[in-house]
Parts: structure tokens; sequence; C-alpha cells
């Protein structure tokens, strides 16, 4: 079990640094920058257009058959 633990854990980490910079990204810096000239929703909508797009097309690479 205690073998285990440390993979767990670099993963976690891996993981967990991706998503703050995905996220730092996208809301920290995108966001602030779409919200001038627009408004919150639309700004809002955008960013969740964009962001679907970028996690579903790397979907559909995987399944596809080969």
């Amino acid at each position: 079990m205690a073998r285990a633990v440390l993979p767990i854990m670099q993963m976690f980490t891996v993981l967990f640094v991706g998503v703050l910079g995905e996220e730092l990204g996208w809301s920290g810096y995108i966001l602030g920058r779409l919200q001038q000239g627009r408004r919150a929703l639309q700004a809002g909508l955008t960013l969740g257009a964009v962001t679907l797009a970028w996690h579903i097309v790397p979907s559909f690479v995987i399944e596809r058959p080969r």
C-alpha cells in the first residue's frame, strides 16, 4: 500500500498544477479581457464555448476507431 501512495501523490500534483494553470489562464487572464466591451454574461458564454471546444475535441480524437 505504501508503494501506491507516491505515484498517487505525483499524479495529484501534476494534475493539480495543470488545472490551476488552466484556471488562472482562462478565468484570470482571458475573462478580464473578454469583459472589456462586453457584458459579463456574453463574456462568460464566449469563454464557456471556447472551453467546451478545448475539452471536447480531444475526447473525440481519443474515442475514434482505429
